[in-house]
């Protein structure tokens, strides 16, 4: 192969070797990440292929595909919310990491930032991608993730949270605003429809909120008050069937923490949100890895 890695525009169509990619570099990064290695799943599978399509519809000059001698072998998805620039995944094949591939990755999505201050990134748990971070001005909060079965004796009764429509995401619009620094745009109607995925919404005044469920666990949740998010959270634990996870559980979000507690599920150490500029407060909040 030669020495030079080229990039190229990711495709609407590369959702399968972009999930081949992600797996890889997973696997290649869970020993010194201390992490389980990633399995190929059908379903993850699927969703990458939604996601790919989504976000190259959305953000083509934020999606890449780095490439040595025409072989796939790294990827990279930035995404623009107003003023708000988002690292939805950086990736790059065990075999190659270390290689400078992930640096010029990196380069070419921030360059899609084009000026804007304000970024986030929600790391995993590889190192070297958070020495890239650092040095590139972003600055670490640290997170827990909690997951388990839910304790179904603990779920208390619910009021005034209901299923949401179409009409409601302008509303939450605001809301993204007002705690991330930007709306989530078309994201937000992309994890509330996709498949699996299922969409609460509080609008008590002073209380509104609403969160985002994937396959039976919190994928976004953004809330006015504490109380709304602590109906939203156990509405969504309420639903699960299955074991659930949530990450990027910050210290700011210790209303998460005593629902997580009291639902019987394990909070442990997970990864960490990289912010730059002013994004907000997050809180009450719980973010979407790749769309914040």
């Amino acid at each position: 192969m030669n020495a030079e890695p080229t990039l190229r525009a990711m495709r609407p169509d590369d959702g399968d070797l972009v999930y081949d990619i992600v797996v890889d570099a997973f696997t290649a990064a869970a020993p010194r990440a201390r992490d389980v290695p990633m399995t190929h799943d059908d379903a993850q599978r699927e969703a990458n292929r939604l996601r790919v399509a989504h976000a190259v519809g959305h953000d083509p000059q934020g999606c890449w595909v780095a490439e040595l001698d025409g072989v796939p072998v790294g990827v990279a998805m930035a995404l623009v919310r107003e003023d708000l620039w988002i690292l939805s995944m950086l990736m790059v094949r065990g075999e190659v990491q270390g290689q400078g591939v992930g640096r010029m990755l990196i380069d070419r999505a921030l360059a899609y930032a084009d000026g804007r201050s304000k970024g986030l990134i929600a790391a995993s748990h590889d190192p070297a991608g958070w020495r890239r971070y650092w040095a590139a001005g972003f600055r670490l909060t640290p997170a827990a993730m909690a997951r388990g079965t839910v304790g179904r004796e603990a779920i208390p009764a619910v009021e005034g949270v209901r299923e949401g429509t179409a009409w409601d995401y302008e509303h939450c619009q605001d809301l993204g605003r007002r705690l991330r620094g930007a709306a989530h745009g078309p994201d937000l109607p992309f994890l509330a429809e996709q498949p699996g995925g299922r969409f609460w919404v509080s609008d008590r005044p002073g209380h509104a909120g609403f969160a985002v469920a994937f396959r039976g666990s919190p994928a976004l949740l953004a809330a006015e008050s504490e109380d709304a998010a602590q109906r939203l959270l156990w509405t969504v634990l309420a639903e699960a069937e299955e074991k659930v996870t949530f990450y990027f559980v910050t210290g700011a979000q210790q209303w998460a923490f005593d629902v997580s507690f009291r639902a019987g599920l394990a909070v442990r150490p997970g990864t960490g949100l990289f912010t730059r500029g002013d994004v907000g407060p997050l809180t009450p909040y719980l973010p979407n890895g790749p769309f914040l």
